[in-house]
């Protein structure tokens, strides 16, 4: 902004210069005095246009130190996150695989159990079809067994029935023997009282 400042007023000197040669017609003062000022007023602009650089460059150093500076700051935050995430991943998939293995044993604890269980069902079942084989023997056998007694029990009442029949044969029979035999003593003691008294006469 200075430079440019300067250059415009070496500009104005110079038209200045020209201006009054022309209007007053003096010699070639003013024109090189004209150019002198203009020549020291373009080293001021040259010189300031220097330092302007110098202060962009030096305040471009300085923003680019603060911002490596930054920059640094941000990379070490980052390395120290990523040290932090990659300690806690490491953590968490630890944590995991211990969980997993804890899982997995347990998985094959239960996978015993079942497998246990299962040969145990499969003696239960088999115990199971041997006591339904046995029942199933046991039923055919108490149903011939029942068979029989029903047979038994036929024959027994039926011999009970023979029995009382010859019971009430006998019984009747034994009657009519008694009364005879009652009818033959009679019979004989009417024989023997007959036969008394004959005898004693002959006697």
């Amino acid at each position: 902004m200075r430079a440019v400042v300067l250059l415009a007023l070496a500009a104005v000197v110079a038209v200045a210069a020209v201006a009054v040669t022309v209007l007053t017609g003096a010699g070639a003062t003013w024109p090189v005095a004209g150019g002198l000022v203009v020549l020291a007023l373009g080293a001021a602009a040259t010189r300031s246009t220097h330092l302007e650089v110098l202060d962009t460059r030096r305040e471009g150093g300085a923003d680019r130190a603060r911002l490596a500076g930054e920059y640094r700051g941000i990379t070490d935050a980052r390395v120290r996150e990523n040290r932090v995430f990659a300690e806690t991943m490491t953590r968490r998939l630890d944590d995991g695989e211990r969980v997993l293995a804890e899982q997995l044993a347990t998985i094959h604890a239960h996978e015993a159990a079942l497998d246990r269980r299962e040969r145990r069902l499969a003696a239960v079942e088999a115990e199971l079809e041997q006591a339904k084989d046995r029942l199933a023997g046991t039923e055919s056998l108490a149903r011939a067994q029942a068979a029989r007694a029903e047979e038994l029990a036929t024959r027994l009442s039926e011999a009970e029935d023979i029995a009382g029949e010859r019971a009430v044969a006998a019984a009747a029979r034994i009657a009519e023997l008694e009364t005879e035999r009652d009818a033959l003593r009679s019979e004989l003691h009417l024989w023997q009282t007959a036969a008394t008294p004959g005898r004693r006469r002959q006697a």
